[in-house]
């Protein structure tokens, strides 16, 4: 099958691109200098004839240091329109499947320990999220109207070899044998590791009974942040170093400091179901939390050595 990638050159579309490649899927790269950039005003058709699958991973992210006059225009120009108009030009050149990488983040900044479910009702609030969820009903609207195959995976927070971020700023907190005051916390987070959601994609390419199908997809193993910390560390050999302050303590002093939603990632709850997904596909993911941990810490760890 010829499948084509966007943001081929990402964190998740590097591995997406080995993983097809490796199914035996003829793999196209969607970058820029591909299809060029996405927006409402582009025009792909021409370019994406004779590709029979898309795998949607570009996008506008979260960007720290913003320089973008108007940031929330741009989220929804390149996620949301851009995703629109690249449907409807999939659709037009013959493209039978698109398969669209979501966020979790589409149900709101403050998750909660009971799982959410497709069932549930999203509740975007920051920009990029909007934009993701917008794009999901986007790609209903051209479902419906052109018969387009549409798959939507909605992802928690990815890790893996060459991640970075939130992830990245985790493993040297909990790798620099520093104490840590979050031994009394008590939450339930959803992951997924890169080969995991690799994975998932890949089925979502070929099974037939994803078409129409928004899910969300985890490595299936919650777990709390002192034990994450904790399994960090054992995967490269050391005993964490936790020690305990009550969470509304923590929460405060955050927030004085201003760093009151990197307070809610470390203290909150954020957990998402695979039910629908492994009930369509049948679907379990291939390598377990501490599979993926190891993986990851053993990146880290090399690069750091070589840095």
């Amino acid at each position: 099958m010829r499948v084509l990638v966007t943001g081929p050159t990402g964190f998740v579309g590097r591995a997406a691109m080995v993983r097809l490649d490796q199914d035996g899927h003829e793999v196209i790269p969607g970058g820029r200098q591909d299809i060029g950039n996405l927006g409402p005003d582009a025009n792909m058709v021409d370019r994406l004839a004779g590709v029979e699958t898309i795998v949607h991973l570009a996008a506008r992210a979260h960007v720290m240091r913003e320089t973008y006059p108007e940031p929330n225009e741009d989220y929804d120009w390149v996620n949301a329109e851009g995703t629109f108009k690249l449907a409807e030009d999939a659709a037009t050149a013959g493209v039978r499947r698109f398969v669209y990488l979501s966020t979790a983040k589409v149900m709101g900044p403050v998750g909660r320990a009971q799982p959410f479910a497709e069932t549930d009702t999203p509740d975007p609030v920051d920009a990029y999220a909007t934009s993701k969820l917008r794009a999901e009903l986007h790609l209903a609207e051209v479902a419906f109207l052109t018969g387009l195959e549409v798959v939507v995976l909605r992802a928690p927070l990815v890790y893996g070899p060459g991640v970075k971020g939130n992830f990245l700023s985790l493993m040297h907190h909990a790798l620099s044998r520093r104490p840590l005051p979050l031994a009394s916390v008590s939450n339930r987070r959803s992951l997924i590791s890169l080969d995991n959601l690799t994975d998932a994609l890949a089925v979502a390419v070929t099974h037939p009974g994803t078409v129409g199908l928004t899910a969300f997809v985890s490595d299936g193993e919650d777990v709390s942040t002192p034990a994450l910390i904790g399994r960090i560390a054992a995967a490269a050999d050391q005993a964490p170093r936790l020690v305990a302050l009550p969470p509304w303590l923590l929460r405060g002093a955050a927030r004085l400091a201003g760093k009151g939603a990197v307070a809610d990632r470390l203290l909150g709850s954020y957990a998402v179901s695979n039910a629908r997904f492994h009930s369509v596909t049948g679907w379990e993911p291939p390598q377990s939390l501490d599979g993926g941990l190891a993986e990851t810490v053993n990146w880290f760890l090399s690069t750091r050595a070589n840095g």
